[in-house]
């Protein structure tokens, strides 16, 4: 399943993107295109991350990446640079990067549609318990124990859906709005 901004595919490789505003774009390969490559042509998460390290980026993303053994990365990366944070229980990304290598590329107003809020609720819940099941996963991004999604008509910015993935059964579910 690849959609515009995530997906899984067939070895369990899941990635999903967060975009950020971007201070200078240049020619190369956007978020979305970026999705779909990384699951088109790999298979582990180092794989993952070593394409986005060799490609030409147009634009600031962070890319989130999974894969079946449990290796997880935020690649923070801009049309200028990239960096790379990994952690052995979770990574978690909103719409702001956290690399002190990266935080000069960030938007200049520090809490943009309350990016630091919804990655502080993630944080909380992880914190508490590394190891959610696939049922928990949707009880976080769905709300119910802080804010995490992004429902204000008035702001023009919403979530515009979510999704869970199991990568190993490669189950997953969508929910719009």
């Amino acid at each position: 399943m690849i959609s515009v901004e995530d997906g899984i595919n067939e070895h369990g490789l899941c990635v999903a993107l967060t975009f950020l505003l971007s201070k200078e774009i240049k020619p190369g390969i956007n978020g979305g295109f970026l999705v779909r490559k990384v699951l088109e042509e790999c298979k582990t998460t180092q794989e993952a991350v070593d394409l986005i390290n060799a490609l030409p980026l147009s634009s600031s993303h962070n890319i989130v990446i999974a894969d079946r053994s449990g290796e997880l990365a935020v690649v923070e990366c801009t049309s200028q640079d990239i960096s790379v944070r990994q952690d052995e229980n979770y990574v978690i990304a909103t719409n702001h990067f956290l690399s002190e290598h990266m935080i000069k590329y960030n938007n200049t107003e520090d809490n943009w549609y309350h990016t630091r809020d919804r990655y502080d609720t993630l944080d909380t819940c992880l914190k508490a318990n590394p190891e959610v099941d696939f049922e928990e996963c949707k009880n976080i991004i769905s709300g119910k124990y802080g804010f995490v999604c992004q429902f204000k008509k008035e702001l023009h910015f919403d979530t515009i859906w979510s999704a869970v993935y199991d990568l190993n059964s490669l189950y997953h579910e969508i929910c719009e709005g």
